[in-house]
């Protein structure tokens, strides 16, 4: 494991991301261009990850941290708490993507579901009170193409 060292203080909230690297041998594959399916949903996915792998998907999206190519993503960006973040994982192809998902603020991103990674974080809620540390597995996007 790496810490990623990119933090992003989002509704006075830290957010710090432990990933597992995302092997490039597991993306070859996968499909890098297409429409989402606008069935399969956040919550839909996140119940079962591996039965949609290679499927495109379409969600919200709002950058909390990142590090180089890897950003950690809550999918429900009007949370205003953010201890009730959806939290998902997205490789980009290049640091710049990641980058400009930071500067660009809420989205959606449509990408291919490439499994699971675990990511552990820290979390407070408003005004910083309730901090929590989360470690969970989620769903891992590659391919992304972000759009505001």
């Amino acid at each position: 494991m790496r810490q990623l060292s990119m933090t992003l203080v989002v509704a006075v909230s830290l957010f710090m991301i432990q990933a597992e690297s995302f092997g490039e041998e597991k993306k070859v594959d996968l499909p890098k261009e297409g429409r989402g399916d606008p069935a399969l949903t956040y919550d839909v996915v996140a119940k079962d990850p591996a039965k949609y792998v290679g499927k495109r998907v379409v969600w919200p999206a709002m950058a909390t941290t990142g590090s180089g190519k890897e950003a950690a993503v809550t999918s429900n960006p009007e949370a205003t708490d953010a201890r009730k973040y959806k939290m998902y994982a997205v490789q980009f192809e290049a640091e710049k993507e990641l980058r400009d998902m930071f500067f660009a603020g809420k989205g959606r991103i449509t990408g291919t579901v490439a499994g699971t990674q675990t990511i552990t974080y820290e979390v407070s809620g408003p005004g910083g009170e309730g901090a929590e540390k989360k470690k969970e597995t989620v769903p891992l996007l590659v391919y992304p193409k972000f759009a505001r």
